[in-house]
């Protein structure tokens, strides 16, 4: 996800179907494409709050937004999902964002670690993420 600013943030996540656009932007930049054959066929069939499914016209495959990535069966709203990146990428604990955003406190631990994960697998091979880290202390 492209890093933006705060008013950006709040500008692309006021309405669902902003949030979902910006979402299938960042996932197929070239159109809509079925994770099972890869074919450009593929519409979505249905869009009722988390229940987003589209459809391959090739092979029918039925999949979501997330099928294939690592916030596969994820079912929160783009919005909400949009905004748990932004606080993500601001440094606050899962504590805080679960606070703010009124989701469980496990289910954005649980998408911090998958966050987590894709960072580290995207850049493997790297020595960014390797040497000294500095933890806050909370007394």
């Amino acid at each position: 996800m492209a890093l933006m600013d705060i008013p950006t943030t709040f500008k692309i996540t006021s309405n669902e179907k902003k949030s979902l656009t910006y979402l299938e932007k960042i996932r197929w930049t070239n159109g809509i494409i079925c994770p099972k054959c890869y074919s450009l066929n593929a519409k979505l069939i249905s869009y009722r709050d988390t229940n987003i499914y589209y459809r391959c016209g090739k092979c029918y495959f039925r999949f979501t937004l997330f099928t294939g990535t690592y916030l596969n069966r994820c079912k929160l709203k783009p919005s909400k999902l949009i905004l748990l990146v932004k606080l993500f990428s601001l440094g606050l604990s899962a504590r805080i964002t679960s606070n703010e955003l009124g989701l469980n406190y496990r289910t954005v631990l649980f998408l911090f670690d998958r966050i987590r994960q894709a960072i580290l697998y995207h850049n493997r091979g790297n020595d960014n993420l390797f040497g000294e880290v500095e933890l806050p202390v909370f007394r």
